[in-house]
């Protein structure tokens, strides 16, 4: 194999050329192009180092993983790319240095976004691809790089399996919803390992009723094969099915209840007042001396105060999530259960036009999300 190599995947099978770089233990990059579509794998050593889709700047994709699984919001990831590129900096220095994002957990969405790429282009079957070889700069430790011809024996049986689930979930921007309980899933799946029950119960805990099924995949975060085989078999025992209208996917507590269920924490009336004052001024002068006209078949987004407003309440309710927790010994079931505390109220905290904010329970912890903005991204 010399320094480059190019063709179809027609002629030339995806798995032999993973094959080949694993085997002459390769150092470089290789871009595998389908309909538009480029995926870029990084090897060292004929091991992968990253795999991800080529987007307009080489953060794009992490980001979005990060904003997808409920890491980050928009908002940030895109402040962080901006510093990223003020400073010279990697992605994942600024993120981790912000405090944002913890090491091990931004090394844990590399690698799920690493799968996820591998696993698409592993089901590629037209297309064209090219190897080039050079010397590739990262900051994997050896231990934490896989063999070529590992991942691609893991891969295959991967997509082999694939093609027994993937028709019961076949939209993933349909919503789905609870039908039944754990206990139907149970009683169908007994035999599944203990690994995959979990995997399994830890969807179902996401699923709302108005969450996509990629929403609920996302934010389970054990990437797109694994989510769909959880769902497939949650759908065979009847304790979820798929919604038969396709919704766009919302951030809404775990209970489903309306949004003033979670209407935000208590601001002490000081706060409250100039807040309110200066919403009203800003969106005035907004509407009368900086608004453009909008133009026909554009979205419009909401107010930059709206956003700041959610970012700056969603840290307020981690905190009244810790207070239940260590006055209750638990954490609550749901968002209704916060105001158990005394520190949640009954106004609204986010703007009354967009979603209620996402609850759920993940293993120690809590995941909580402000309401999406409709981003046009």
């Amino acid at each position: 194999m010399g320094a480059a190599l190019h063709g179809n995947l027609q002629d030339f099978g995806i798995a032999e050329v993973f094959q080949l770089i694993g085997q002459q233990r390769k150092t470089g990059v290789l871009e595998v192009e389908n309909d538009k579509r480029v995926l870029r794998i990084q090897f060292d050593g004929g091991s992968v180092v990253v795999a991800e889709p080529v987007g307009a700047s080489e953060h794009d994709a992490l980001a979005d993983m990060l904003v997808r699984c409920g890491w980050i919001t928009r908002e940030r990831a895109d402040a962080i790319g901006r510093d990223s590129v003020a400073s010279a900096r990697s992605y994942r220095a600024v993120a981790v240095a912000s405090d944002d994002v913890s090491v091990g957990d931004f090394d844990s969405v590399a690698d799920l976004l690493t799968q996820e790429v591998i696993f698409e282009v592993l089901r590629y079957t037209k297309g064209s691809f090219h190897f080039s070889a050079c010397k590739i700069e990262h900051e994997r430790s050896p231990d934490r790089l896989l063999g070529a011809e590992q991942i691609l024996m893991e891969g295959l049986r991967m997509v082999d399996e694939w093609r027994t689930f993937a028709a019961r979930v076949p939209n993933p921007n349909q919503a789905v919803r609870r039908s039944g309980s754990l206990d139907d899933y149970r009683r169908r799946w007994g035999s599944e390992s203990s690994e995959n029950q979990s995997r399994a119960e830890q969807v179902f805990q996401l699923v709302d009723g108005r969450s996509s099924v990629r929403r609920v995949i996302d934010l389970a975060r054990i990437g797109t094969f694994e989510g769909t085989r959880a769902l497939a078999a949650l759908i065979d025992a009847r304790a979820v099915e798929l919604v038969e209208s396709v919704l766009p996917p919302v951030a809404i507590a775990e209970d489903g209840g309306p949004s003033r269920v979670l209407s935000g924490l208590r601001f002490a009336l000081a706060a409250v007042v100039p807040l309110a004052l200066l919403a009203g001024v800003v969106w005035l002068g907004s509407q009368r001396l900086l608004a453009p006209a909008p133009v026909p078949g554009t979205a419009i987004e909401l107010h930059a105060l709206d956003r700041a407003s959610a970012s700056f309440e969603t840290r307020r309710l981690r905190h009244a999530l810790e207070a239940h927790r260590h006055l209750w010994g638990e954490w609550p079931g749901t968002l209704a259960s916060v105001d158990r505390t005394g520190w949640a109220g009954s106004e609204e905290m986010a703007a009354p036009q967009v979603a209620t904010y996402y609850y759920a329970q993940r293993g120690d912890g809590v995941l909580v999300l402000p309401p999406e903005f409709g981003s046009t991204r």
